[in-house]
């Protein structure tokens, strides 16, 4: 079957993408809008949002931005209220947003550990709660993990704790929704070239040498290749993948 042929099911269809700001977040959302999905992009600077919201239109979609601090769950919630009163039933949720504050254990903070937990744990947690019956049968949410969740890495344990917890939420998840008729599956990025992560290129001289010797395909992914993994799990080609947790780094972990 050629790609072209190929019956993705998204048009008119809404669909939550947190973190859509930037990055993996953007990718997601100007995807959905090529495919003429109705997006509702949720982050936290208002002008980055609209930005995006731009390109996802001119891509053919709908749009509706919703501003929120998903750290503080009243927020989160609110944002699937608000989606659902712009463009009624929902198919699906892609939980993008994450804190990373990567710090060595002896630095390591309990408000550095809650932000991080808060963004990639909780709010998806109770923002899929509050969804539930607003997800119609077919319906597909997203979390994303990190390969750090299934390696030792230092310098990072509350960052990793937390995506450890996402892959099993995932899971936990998708057995739970399974007989409402909601999908849930978990994708595990690894290095992706994005905002969250250029910063640390920066600041570490030899780190990005490291990452790409040690990464089979022997470079950085892009956001648009993750974002075409994660809109492929919210869409019909994916309807028989559940509670999987679909590591997309270019062989990474496997090495």
């Amino acid at each position: 079957m050629e790609a072209s042929s190929l019956e993705w099911g998204l048009a008119g269809k809404p669909v939550i993408v947190t973190g859509a700001s930037s990055g993996i977040g953007a990718s997601t959302a100007r995807l959905l809008g090529s495919l003429g999905a109705s997006v509702v992009l949720v982050g936290r600077d208002q002008d980055r949002l609209n930005a995006v919201a731009g390109e996802v239109e001119a891509a053919g979609g709908k749009t509706h931005v919703s501003v929120a601090e998903l750290t503080d769950m009243a927020q989160a919630e609110a944002v699937v209220d608000d989606a659902v009163s712009v463009f009624g039933p929902l198919h699906g949720i892609a939980h993008l947003a994450s804190i990373f504050d990567p710090r060595p254990l002896e630095d390591t903070t309990v408000e550095s550990f809650e932000v991080q937990w808060r963004s990639s744990v909780a709010a998806p947690l109770f923002m899929t709660k509050r969804a539930v019956p607003h997800l119609e049968q077919g319906s597909s949410v997203v979390l994303v993990a990190s390969t750090i969740a299934l390696v030792g890495f230092p310098g990072c344990s509350a960052y990793t704790a937390a995506k450890g917890a996402v892959v099993s939420l995932g899971r936990a998840l998708s057995v739970e929704l399974a007989p409402k008729g909601i999908r849930v599956n978990t994708v595990v990025p690894g290095y992706v070239r994005t905002p969250m992560l250029q910063p640390h290129l920066d600041a570490n001289e030899g780190y990005e040498d490291w990452i790409m010797a040690n990464t089979p395909q022997g470079r950085i992914a892009g956001p648009d290749e993750l974002a075409t993994n994660i809109v492929f799990l919210l869409s019909n080609l994916s309807e028989y993948v559940h509670g999987a947790a679909l590591v997309v780094d270019g062989g990474w972990v496997a090495r």
